[in-house]
């Protein structure tokens, strides 16, 4: 079969696909047109909670720990051996114990007695060797008063030439001699009586007496030791701490970040970590000046140092407690939540259920009301990439988008604040969706939503 052939045979094969089709038109015009159908999109199941009026409390919250804001650590001013802590004072019919860790004191109770013998012996010897140098005054005044005497009997005598000016010059030197004397032992005198003094002080020292109403907190030496006073790199020993259980206070460490929120004077709630039902109530009373890395403590300059030089400054804060129970003992731990704010009768709304979303995701239409206000300036971004606060609001069985400014919140709702550039701000009573989280990415304009149905659990 040669190409000719091959041609006529297609072209009759074409010829009577057409006259098929012809025929199959003519009875059913339809029959070849295309039907376009668009399957309409299934509503999003999606959980709502209106927009309810009321109170809103803005707190701040950091870890705390519970202690005397007035507390002494009792320490020796001198070196030397306990030899009695007496339970009730220092007199032979108070020695019924040593003093122990919860043990109440009072202003001027005696405390510690060190051994004192080596302080009585230094006293004696000081005390002695003044009353020596004493005599020893007496003894110069009076040779003083001689060799003056014999000066002035002998005066006359120079002019008659009786006595050479060489003898009356001896009796001047002897005069001058006599009152530098005299004046060296008095000034040794006032040294011996300094040193008197001193041991005297050091004697008395070896009784501490507490120095304000308190309890012992901490016990740290026991009667026998030997205490040691501190140098610039070496403490001394502290034998005790007596704290006053009338300041009771609790030291809560706060991040920079929120410490410009907190003032004197807020209100503040404790919970403890030893119980859970219990809620202690305060006023803040004191925000230091000056924030610490690390660890803090006395030791807050060497933490400091080591800390990461990125970290955040923690602010000490005490919390004054009001009327606390005899539950509440010195370091226990718990938790500080500052009253930083509040406002009352607003509309709320749960945080979770405020989104952000680019311009440039949202309805021209939503975001139009803001253009004029983020217009694109020299050095601004790009408007269509600015950043918006909005909500999804069920209206008619649809998802509508509104841009809301919020306020302050706690951990049930938060703020929305009345916006003048919109005339479409959220209500009470409004139906916002809240969730669940994976529906948020679906979530735009226009879309239609339900009522979110939990699906019923399998059986095992």
């Amino acid at each position: 079969m040669n190409g000719m052939m091959k041609i006529a045979l297609f072209g009759a094969g074409f010829a009577l696909l057409g006259a098929i089709v012809n025929s199959q038109l003519a009875r059913n015009p339809e029959l070849f047109q295309f039907k376009w159908k668009l399957t309409q999109e299934a509503p999003l199941q999606v959980q709502f909670e209106s927009a309810v009026r009321c109170n809103i409390v803005h707190a701040v919250t950091a870890p705390g720990e519970i202690e005397a804001e007035v507390k002494v650590e009792i320490s020796s001013q001198v070196p030397g051996r306990i030899e009695r802590m007496p339970i009730r004072g220092d007199g032979p019919e108070n020695f019924s114990g040593q003093l122990r860790e919860g043990d109440t004191v009072r202003k001027s109770q005696v405390l510690v007695v060190l051994d004192s013998r080596i302080y009585r012996d230094r006293l004696r010897g000081a005390e002695a060797l003044a009353k020596k140098i004493e005599r020893t005054i007496v003894a110069l005044e009076a040779d003083c008063t001689k060799s003056l005497r014999d000066l002035e009997r002998n005066r006359p005598l120079i002019k008659t030439g009786a006595i050479g000016s060489g003898e009356f010059s001896d009796l001047q030197t002897m005069v001058e001699k006599c009152g530098a004397n005299l004046r060296g032992a008095r000034e040794d005198l006032e040294a011996a009586r300094a040193t008197a003094a001193q041991a005297k002080k050091d004697l008395e020292e070896c009784t501490i007496r507490a120095p304000m109403d308190g309890v012992v907190s901490k016990m740290v030496a026991e009667e026998g030791e030997n205490v040691i006073l501190g140098t610039m790199n070496n403490p001394g020993t502290v034998i005790m701490t007596v704290s006053d259980m009338r300041s009771i206070v609790v030291r809560a460490r706060i991040d920079e970040t929120y410490i410009p929120l907190v003032k004197p004077g807020q209100k503040a709630r404790i919970f403890l970590q030893c119980d859970e039902e219990l809620v202690l109530n305060g006023l803040v009373k004191r925000v230091s000046p000056k924030g610490e890395k690390g660890k803090g403590g006395k030791n807050a300059a060497q933490s400091a140092q080591a800390a990461d030089p990125n970290e955040l400054a923690k602010f000490e804060t005490l919390i004054q407690i009001e009327d606390p129970p005899p539950a509440v003992r010195l370091g226990m731990t718990g938790n500080v939540e500052i009253q930083v704010d509040e406002r009352k009768s607003v509309v709320g709304i749960p945080p979770h259920a405020v989104l952000q979303r680019r311009a440039k995701d949202l309805p021209p239409e939503v975001v139009a009301p803001y253009a004029d206000k983020h217009q694109k300036k020299a050095g601004f971004e790009d408007p269509s990439k600015r950043w918006y606060q909005v909500v999804f609001v069920e209206d008619g069985g649809f998802a509508k988008c509104k841009v809301v400014r919020t306020g302050i919140s706690d951990e049930h709702r938060v703020e929305i604040l009345a916006d003048p550039g919109s005339s479409d701000a959220i209500k009470e009573g409004d139906r916002i969706v809240t969730g669940p989280f994976r529906v948020f990415d679906k979530l735009k304009q226009g879309r239609s939503v339900t009522q979110y149905v939990e699906a019923p659990a399998k059986d095992a």
